[in-house]
């Protein structure tokens, strides 16, 4: 990774019929990947590969999970959680509360049924 380098192009829109055509280059050294996991850098923009320097610069941020030089180390963490208990009590709870709700609903609304139904029931005789 010490001699890679990342090539980044820009373009830009020609016109409505033409072409993107080539603004410039810039490349990047990944060397820094190998001790962290991120770079953050500015870099000039050059005209055809690194021959003629445009003028510009390009602000460039890489980051990767973690970085190619580390190796895997697992961490042993204690931390401390915090356990309800009594959680499903309350859902079980609320459940038969919203049961009996629902159920005293029906109850009033057949009882209305009943009552409507007699009374039309009357008219009819």
């Amino acid at each position: 990774m010490n001699r890679k380098e990342l090539k980044l192009s820009i373009f830009y829109r020609a016109g409505l019929f033409r072409s993107d055509r080539q603004l410039g280059t810039a490349s990047v050294k990944l060397a820094g990947l190998e001790q962290t996991s991120t770079i953050h850098e500015s870099v000039d923009v050059y005209e055809n590969d690194h021959k003629k320097k445009a003028e510009g610069k390009l602000e460039v941020k890489i980051r990767i999970k973690e970085a190619l030089g580390q190796t895997k180390s697992s961490e042993l963490l204690s931390q401390k959680w915090l356990v309800i208990d009594r959680f499903e009590e309350i859902v079980n709870i609320k459940l038969i509360y919203f049961q009996k709700t629902i159920f005293y609903w029906n109850y009033f609304f057949f009882s209305l049924l009943i009552v409507n139904h007699q009374q039309q029931s009357k008219l009819n005789k």
